[in-house]
């Protein structure tokens, strides 16, 4: 399996909780830009996901989690963002929130699954 992050945290998962099987499959086009040091910023458009068919292999398709058009960005470094990043997006009106693409799709599964258990 590896030997970064993301694996050892696969291994420290499967280690407390026993077998594990996926549940959901996350989708997002994603364009990805790096900086000087280690500044990377991402924009995320057309999130979606499905609870069927969890492989790539199975297709690109899937639930919108966003309205259309919505994009997330991230910004993401080790150290403090770049000042001029700071102004730039103060001087937009651009603040900072947290959202998880995981958490809103969970709870548009769990939206669609209420309403569907809704009697007339």
């Amino acid at each position: 399996m590896g030997d970064g992050q993301i694996a050892r945290e696969i291994a420290y998962f499967r280690r407390a909780w026993g077998k594990l099987a996926p549940r959901m499959l996350l989708l997002y086009d994603r364009t990805a830009y790096t900086g000087a040091g280690d500044l990377r910023v991402t924009f995320d458009r057309n999130i979606r996901y499905r609870t069927e068919r969890l492989t790539l292999s199975d297709g690109l398709d899937g639930i919108p989690v966003a309205p259309p058009g919505a994009i997330l960005m991230e910004i993401k470094t080790a150290y403090a963002i770049p000042l001029w990043l700071v102004h730039m997006l103060s001087r937009e009106g651009i603040r900072q929130t947290s959202y998880s693409k995981y958490a809103a799709a969970y709870g548009a599964e769990m939206k669609a699954k209420t309403e569907g258990m809704k009697v007339g």
